[in-house]
């Protein structure tokens, strides 16, 4: 099982979040953090939350813990982000449960992007 956390990376790791996070951690889950926003930053400050970011939360190589940039509007890091998703869709699967996802971009306007997710889990 996984857990994603969506944060604003202008206000990161507020007390609800760390609370989330903690919770995850006691429940041994894979965790993506996803710093959204990020096209509201420069590239500089973007790079310096991200990395302080994952200082606080101990980012480990053991890849229990995803920290990633995004962006729904700019569709900032989508590609990456899907991937993730997709690896944790796959554990999903490998531990007996079937699981159908639809990823579904949709355009409200040239200017918006929306990242539609449905995924329904049932248990074998």
């Amino acid at each position: 099982q996984s857990v994603v956390l969506i944060m604003d990376i202008r206000h990161p790791l507020k007390e609800s979040d760390v609370q989330m996070l903690n919770l995850a951690i006691d429940a041994d889950k894979t965790i993506l953090v996803l710093l959204n926003k990020a096209d509201k930053l420069s590239k500089n400050l973007q790079q310096k939350t991200l990395m302080q970011v994952k200082e606080a939360l101990g980012e480990k190589e053991d890849k229990k813990l995803f920290v990633e940039l995004f962006s729904a509007s700019k569709k900032t890091n989508i590609q990456k982000v899907s991937a993730i998703l997709g690896q944790f869709f796959s554990a999903w699967k490998a531990k007996g449960s079937t699981l159908g996802a639809i990823f579904k971009p949709s355009y409200k306007n040239k200017f918006h992007f929306k990242l539609s997710l449905y995924a329904k889990i049932h248990s074998t």
